[in-house]
């Protein structure tokens, strides 16, 4: 290689590195902010579910957990959608969406006015 290429090379290296660099010093440092501060004033109703998996001591000491779980009704439904999904495709996406969100939670969820007074309910 000619020397005006290594030139060329090392200046589009240095390049790339200094805009990476200033891109990512140029975010504001200080306390996060949590979502739920981030929402409009005209929120009707916000939800936040950790999900059972961030709580699971707390989880299974519950009677919830019996009712569902140590009873085998969970397991009972699992069996059950998972039979429905060799007839039903969307049996699959379905049992993966309630188990995302049971064990997963729901990170954030808002209903505003405009929800309200747009007829999503009456």
């Amino acid at each position: 290689m000619s020397r005006s290429r290594w030139t060329l090379m090392l200046a589009v290296t240095a390049a790339v590195l200094v805009a990476a660099w200033s891109l990512t010093s140029a975010q504001p440092r200080g306390p996060a902010i949590k979502p739920s501060q981030l929402h409009p004033a005209d929120a009707v109703a916000y939800l936040q579910y950790d999900g059972t998996a961030a709580q699971k001591p707390a989880w299974e000491e519950t009677a919830a957990y019996a009712a569902l779980v140590k009873s085998g009704l969970w397991d009972a439904a699992e069996d059950w959608l998972t039979a429905l999904g060799e007839n039903e495709p969307l049996a699959g996406p379905i049992h993966s969406l309630i188990t995302q969100v049971i064990t997963g939670g729901v990170p954030q969820a808002r209903l505003d006015q405009r929800c309200v007074r747009g007829g999503l309910f009456p």
